[in-house]
């Protein structure tokens, strides 16, 4: 079809039109367009920022510790790697100090994990109160241990001086509510790096490692400087903690009995019962052992495993038989042995009459949660008895503090009954107390017909010593008893 000229310019217009609208709308979206990325970029740099403070929160969660602020485990061992790399880089030297609190646990137990908390908060301020404010490094490990980093120091008298500041700081009295007030001490074990050293930082924090718990095993509450002696004592304890858990696997553990008798009557009527490890064939005192055995997780539950083997071993008995087992301070630090007695009981065969042994040492770091769970015991109709009694400072007070029913009077006392009319005299005294106080007295040590005669006619006294019998396996025991 051929258009006229005036149709040509009318489709021209039209065209040129729909050009305009398609280009007016087309600008209207491309401004759109920069518009949204305009918003996105915004976004996109609002998001960024949250990250980066999201980041460095994470960071300051994963190098310091939430509770005290203090430099963490993470950043306290990456901190002391640095140091040491600078060091040996520079021949420099440095002091590392490994600090545990002593006590701490109760304070938990006693007031409660929000008064430990405060308590750890003032302590880290003390700390930092203690070394060079830019220059050390203090740090919490985790729960009450904590690490001070002193850079540049090798001089042991100015390190020891720190040290002592330290002690003299964590030893001061702690407010840490407005009713409660706390004493705590700390033990503090050091290694000091000296760059001609060839040693890593896992040697470095074991040495402080070691160091402290020769602290603690030294009575608490002092520094100790590493030597190379308590790595060899180490290795040694590792070496017999592996064997002691093998010892319990395999059932290496058995228990002798040491009988008791009446001093005038001589008839058998109980037995302390007391552990021994069968190792390769040989009969082993807890001489050798206890020590080591009672810090380990084991010792607890092979405790009760004692106590109810051997009270199953006279589930049948006729007539009366007492029983003694030795509680020892780990025992005496829970109420799971309350708990224990509890379900024992059920099962107890009314002839048996089972007493408890406890000695001043076992109680003497805390008195107050000791004598809540001896009290239990003996709610429960269970004996108390207090082990190597004469040797004590404070003996005498523990008879009224305590739900005492026996005094066994420890071997040291007897043995000088016999020379020393003294000593004879006050031994007397102390029989004739505990019979006024409605107190057993079990005498230990008897070895002699000397010792024998200076108390045979004392019908209140049982007798536990080697003058009659010494330590002896169950079958032996039970050949005894039926004669």
């Amino acid at each position: 079809m051929k258009l006229t000229k005036k149709q040509l310019i009318n489709e021209i217009k039209t065209l040129q039109e729909a050009a305009r609208i398609h280009t007016k709308n087309s600008i209207k979206q491309y401004k759109k367009v920069l518009h949204t990325i305009k918003e996105l970029q915004e976004e996109k740099k609002s998001l960024e920022k949250k990250i980066r403070q999201r980041t460095k929160k994470l960071e300051k969660i994963a190098k310091f510790d939430a509770l005290t602020s203090l430099p963490n485990r993470y950043l306290f061992k990456e901190e002391l790697m640095l140091t040491l790399q600078s060091a040996k880089l520079i021949r420099t030297n440095f002091a590392l100090i490994f600090i545990d609190l002593d006590g701490f646990k109760d304070v938990n137990d006693i007031y409660g994990h929000e008064s430990g908390d405060n308590m750890l908060k003032i302590i880290s301020k003390r700390l930092l109160l203690c070394v060079r404010k830019d220059t050390d490094l203090v740090a919490r490990l985790g729960g009450d241990e904590f690490t001070v980093l002193l850079k540049g120091l090798a001089a042991k008298d100015k390190i020891e001086k720190i040290a002592n500041k330290i002690l003299a700081e964590l030893s001061r009295e702690i407010q840490i509510s407005s009713k409660i007030k706390v004493i705590v001490s700390a033990s503090l074990g050091i290694e000091i790096y000296h760059h001609f050293d060839n040693t890593s930082i896992e040697d470095l924090l074991a040495h402080a490692d070691i160091a402290m718990y020769k602290a603690k095993a030294q009575g608490k509450n002092q520094v100790v400087f590493f030597n190379t002696t308590m790595k060899q004592e180490l290795t040694k304890k590792v070496l017999l903690q592996d064997e002691l858990r093998e010892a319990y696997k395999k059932g290496e553990f058995i228990y002798y009995l040491h009988p008791i008798v009446g001093s005038n009557t001589k008839e058998l009527c109980g037995a302390e019962v007391l552990l021994r490890w069968k190792k390769n064939g040989e009969i082993l005192s807890p001489y050798f052992f206890m020590e080591e055995l009672e810090m380990m997780d084991l010792f607890v539950p092979l405790t009760f495993e004692q106590i109810q083997s051997v009270v199953r071993e006279f589930e049948d008995i006729k007539k009366e038989l007492s029983l003694s087992f030795n509680l020892t301070a780990r025992i005496l630090d829970s109420m799971e042995i309350v708990k224990f007695l509890e379900e024992l009981k059920k099962e107890l065969n009314p002839h048996l009459k089972l007493y408890f042994e406890i000695t001043e040492s076992d109680f003497a770091n805390n008195i107050v949660k000791a004598k809540k769970v001896l009290e239990a015991i003996s709610a429960l109709g269970f004996k108390i008895s207090l082990d190597d009694f004469g040797t004590g400072y404070s003996s005498l007070s523990h008879i009224r503090a305590f739900p005492l029913d026996t005094l066994k009077i420890d071997k040291i006392f007897v043995d000088s009954i016999v020379e020393s009319q003294k000593d004879y005299q006050l031994f007397k005294s102390i029989i004739t107390m505990a019979r006024i106080l409605d107190i057993q007295i079990v005498v230990e040590g008897i070895e002699t017909e000397e010792q024998f005669k200076k108390i045979r006619k004392k019908s209140y006294v049982k007798i536990q010593g080697y003058y009659f019998y010494k330590p002896m396996p169950l079958d032996e025991f039970r050949s005894i008893m039926s004669n």
